[in-house]
């Protein structure tokens, strides 16, 4: 578990990226809640959330 605020962090990118960089078909990022009683690792409450799933995509994507 990469996120301990409900946000995706750097570290988590970091561990989809080098998996995308061997090869992997399919990524699947930690559970995330959607409602505030949620104890889930990522949180997705309101839209604050999507730019940081984009982030995460454009690294993973196309990796060097």
């Amino acid at each position: 578990m990469f996120s301990r605020t409900g946000h995706i962090t750097d570290d988590l990118i970091a561990y989809h990226l080098a998996r995308a960089r061997g090869g992997v078909g399919l990524s699947i990022l930690e559970a995330a809640g959607v409602h505030r009683s949620s104890v889930l690792s990522l949180a997705n409450l309101d839209d604050s959330i999507i730019d940081s799933y984009r982030k995460i995509a454009r690294a993973v994507a196309r990796p060097a």
